[in-house]
């Protein structure tokens, strides 16, 4: 598993080791199948996070991605992965826009973006006071897997604290 670790930055192999060390099941893109790795790569290198990982992010959005739970299996995580994946294709060229993605049901995790890499989730558009218009560049971002009105499970919640908190 250590190998499948090094083409993800620093910061988010750490991430992915510590919550793997509580029990969260975690996959990297190319666990869960992403069809378009070179997207990251290219993202890694002109998409920088403003802040990190020199900086803490002190700002954390949660999504819903608002997509058909395919099932409880491995193999439906990964096609919806992919979706969600390809989605992000679609709209922003991006690959997966959130750095996490949490499934609802089954707790299970996987990575889009690198938590150093500028996301494409969300802008203030609004200008909303203490906040800059770029949030993709300063903030991370998670999403659950799900639709509207699903409720998390304990296994969805505890992969969320393991992940954002470490514990």
């Amino acid at each position: 598993m250590r190998k499948k670790l090094l083409n993800l930055r620093p910061i988010t192999g750490r991430v992915v080791r510590n919550a793997r060390r509580k029990g969260v099941t975690v996959y990297t893109r190319r666990q869960w199948g992403s069809k378009y790795p070179a997207i990251y790569a290219e993202r890694r290198k002109s998409k920088p996070h403003f802040l990190l990982p020199k900086t803490p992010s002190d700002t954390l959005v949660h999504h819903i991605t608002v997509t058909l739970d395919h099932g409880p299996l491995s193999a439906d995580f990964f096609t919806d992965m992919q979706t969600i994946e390809q989605i992000g294709v679609d709209r922003f060229g991006s690959g997966t826009s959130y750095n996490i993605v949490i499934d609802m049901e089954t707790g299970e995790a996987g990575i889009g973006q690198d938590l150093d890499v500028k996301g494409t989730h969300t802008v203030n558009d609004k200008d909303v006071p203490g906040y800059s218009y770029d949030q993709n560049g300063v903030a991370l971002a998670i999403a659950f897997m799900g639709m509207p009105g699903q409720t998390l499970t304990r296994k969805a919640v505890k992969s969320w604290i393991a992940i954002v908190t470490g514990k």
